[in-house]
This record gives structure tokens, sequence and C-alpha cells, in this order.
């Protein structure tokens, strides 16, 4: 037990500095990235302008209905579809540049990891496991992809939108957006401390992953040695308890998201 909580002790914790450093690659692309900020701004004015269209139009109508004046909606129609094309073919081209940014990206990340790994001494080769450090190379760089995803757009995307709609509430009714506000404030508050709570279990599950593919690397590069010593009982066994472990560490996580943060998304929305 004791030696237990040592080890949960060392575990490596959340660094600003690393993710300012992952950051730090997209600096190598800027054209990519102002595109994609500038059709991501484009569409995020598009979608805060159809509400308004579709408010004005039925302002309109009511305006008819009552008091019988000339009132034309195909205007109205024509500039909302044709809104909604342009946001279509905007996403249309966002999506791509999106991908091929991170893509990009991600490759840089890659070949940085492999030099350092080859610039290494020889001793730390010799005390590192191999599937370790092949799940570190390949399966964490792989999911840098969804969190440089989160900050190219997805933060943008949530922020401007929070304020542009926060503001436009204020100006059509002050109440109204002291009430948006009032809700938002303690939603974001909740989210972001469950956030704090799911990264450690997030990092605990990823480092079960990297345990069980160093099983998996470690049988195949020493096939002959199991064979050998007729180890494949002993291996299976031993590669069936550290996928249990990491299935059931994945869904005590899962779980707790699940019953916890969609309620606040769901709240503010």
């Amino acid at each position: 037990m004791a030696g237990g909580n040592k080890n949960e002790k060392k575990t490596p914790r959340l660094r600003p500095r690393s993710l300012l450093k992952i950051l730090s690659f997209l600096r190598r692309y800027p054209g990519h990235i102002a595109a994609c900020l500038s059709l991501l701004l484009i569409n995020i004015a598009i979608e805060m302008t159809l509400p308004q269209i579709l408010g004005d139009a039925i302002t309109g109508l009511r305006q008819h209905v009552a008091t019988g004046l000339v009132f034309s909606v195909w205007p109205f129609v024509e500039l909302y579809l044709g809104l909604v094309f342009v946001r279509m073919t905007v996403g249309f081209v966002l999506g791509p540049l999106r991908n091929r940014t991170i893509q990009w990206t991600l490759g840089d990340i890659r070949a940085a990891i492999y030099n350092a790994l080859q610039r290494l001494a020889f001793a730390y080769h010799d005390q590192a496991n191999t599937g370790e450090l092949i799940s570190r190379a390949t399966t964490d760089v792989w999911r840098l992809q969804d969190f440089l995803f989160a900050c190219l757009l997805l933060t943008v995307d949530i922020a401007v939108s929070l304020a542009a709609t926060t503001t436009l509430i204020f100006l059509i009714s002050p109440v109204l957006g002291g009430v948006a506000l009032a809700t938002m404030a303690p939603t974001v508050g909740l989210i972001a401390f469950y956030a704090h709570k799911l990264q450690p279990q997030w990092r605990h599950v990823h480092d079960l992953h990297g345990a069980m593919t160093t099983v998996i690397q470690e049988n195949i590069a020493g096939v002959r040695v199991v064979k050998a010593f007729a180890r494949e009982p002993a291996e299976i066994g031993k590669f069936r308890a550290r996928k249990e472990t990491y299935l059931g560490s994945l869904l005590n996580t899962v779980n707790y998201w699940a019953s916890r943060v969609p309620a606040p998304s769901f709240s503010m929305a």
C-alpha cells in the first residue's frame, strides 16, 4: 500500500508550460491558422445574424396581421437561405484546412519526439520499456489531436460566441443579460471544477493503456523466449489482467464524466 501511495504521488500533473510548448508547434503555420480563425469568425457572425433575420421576419408578419401593413417574406427567406449557403460553404473549406493544419502539426511533434529519443543516452533506453516508449510516441501524440482541435477552434468558438451572445442580450434587455450572466458564471465554474477532477483520472487511464500495450510489445519482441519456456498462458493472463484494469478505470472515468459534466452544459444551453 505504501509503495502504491508513493507511485501515486509521483504521477505527473498537468503542466501549463508543457501545453505551451505543444501550442508553439502551431506557429509554423501562421497563414493556415489565420485562415482557420477568419473562417470560424465568419461562421460565428452568420450564426449570430440568422436569429435576428428570423425575428425580423416574424415581427413583420405579426404587424401585417395586426395592422394590414404590406409585407413580403421573400427577401427574408432569400437572405436567410443565402447566409445558410455561405455558412455551409465556409464549413466545407474550414474542415479540410483545419484537419490539414493539425495533421501537419502532429507530424512535427512526432518528428521532434523521435529526434529527442534518438539523442537520449543508451542507459535511458536500457531502463525504459520499449512498449511504453512506443505508446508515448504514438497513442499520446494521437490524443493531442483533440487538444489541438479544442485550442485552434473550439476555445475561440466558445469564447467569441459567449461574449457576443451576452453582449447582444444586454443590448436588448439588461435584465435578461444579468440573468444570463448569473446562469453562465456558475455553470462555467462547475465545468472547470469537474475538468480539474477528471484530468488525473484520464491521466491514470492513459498510463494503464501504456502498460497494456507494453505487455503486447514485449511479448511480440520476445516471442521466441515465451515459446521456449512455455509462458503463453502466463503472458495471456498478464495481458488480460492489464486489460481488465484498463477497461475498469476507463468505464469509471466515463461514468464520472457522464454523471456530472453534461448537466452543467445543458443548463447553460
